[in-house]
């Protein structure tokens, strides 16, 4: 009995010490998911940025770790590759730290970033309106009552009528696809101006401890500007053009 007392003596001092580890290291481990998912990243993203594997694999790639894990240049996070607000932020976040030489180009840039943002947003909205609206599916079954209507031998004139509004509207539909396409185009062009607009003000940003360099920087930086305002200012002018009816 005597010589048994302290073996249950250690095996109680053992049970503590592991229960003090297990608590420890779930103390560990929720902090650290924590401070990930305070940085954006999903739980999913979380798990995989702390436990995940370091082989190569695809889940490193994903956007929310890939900011994580990336270099950030003059302390701005570089952005999302094909989020448009996430590249205003960090245009903004890099005009602000740019020197007094360059402010104004830096506003400048910053300002028609917001601008191009604009539009791509309007692009956006009228893409979901015209999607909706005007989908395949909606093609396919005016296009299939067509069909219909028109091997039906029916000589009444409100079938004929009918068969005319389907028609009407099945044309009115495939327009608007056509709208939603062009739409699309002029979305991604806006989008890569304001990718344009994060490159050259990076090189700017890059280059304002040489002055050749930092020349050259401004000079390809204006002249993307001039070409943005342009896109901008066509937009408007057609779009003020149109009948009341048509826009």
């Amino acid at each position: 009995m005597a010589r048994g007392a302290p073996a249950g003596v250690g095996r109680g001092g053992f049970v503590m010490v592991e229960l003090g580890l297990v608590t420890a290291v779930a103390v560990c481990v929720a902090g650290a998911l924590a401070w990930a998912m305070r940085r954006g990243l999903s739980p999913s993203h979380a798990v995989r940025l702390l436990f995940g594997a370091t082989t190569p694999s695809r889940g490193w790639t994903t956007p929310a770790i890939a900011r994580m894990l990336t270099r950030q240049g003059g302390g701005v996070r570089p952005p999302d590759h094909d989020v448009p607000s996430d590249h205003v932020r960090a245009i903004a976040e890099l005009a602000a730290r740019l020197p007094p030489a360059v402010h104004d180009d830096a506003e400048s840039a910053l300002e028609l970033a917001r601008r191009l943002l604009q539009g791509i947003d309007e692009c956006d909205a009228e893409i979901a309106t015209l999607s909706s609206d005007a989908s395949a599916a909606e093609v396919d079954r005016l296009a299939a009552r067509l069909d219909a209507l028109a091997t039906d031998r029916t000589e009444a004139a409100e079938h004929r009528e009918l068969a005319e509004l389907v028609g009407r509207q099945l044309e009115v539909v495939r327009r608007m696809r056509v709208r939603c396409e062009l739409v699309g185009q002029r979305r991604a062009r806006l989008f890569s101006l304001v990718r344009g607009l994060w490159v050259q003000l990076s090189a700017v940003h890059a280059a304002t401890d040489a002055d050749d360099a930092l020349a050259g920087a401004l000079a390809r930086m204006r002249s993307l500007e001039r070409e943005a305002r342009s896109e901008l200012d066509e937009h408007v002018s057609v779009a003020s053009s149109r009948p009341a009816g048509a826009r």
